[in-house]
């Protein structure tokens, strides 16, 4: 997840464990940016 720690990026996505952020975990970072885009957060 680009250096950041799984536990951190389970929390700001509001996962209920980590075990659900590791499903998402394998997805490249072209896919997760554009699910960042379509969402309206900003990459920044």
């Amino acid at each position: 997840m680009n250096g950041v720690p799984l536990f951190e990026v389970s929390k700001l996505l509001r996962h209920s464990s980590i075990q659900m952020t590791e499903r998402y975990a394998h997805l490249g970072p072209d896919h997760l940016h554009n699910a960042v885009a379509n969402l309206g957060f900003s990459a920044h």
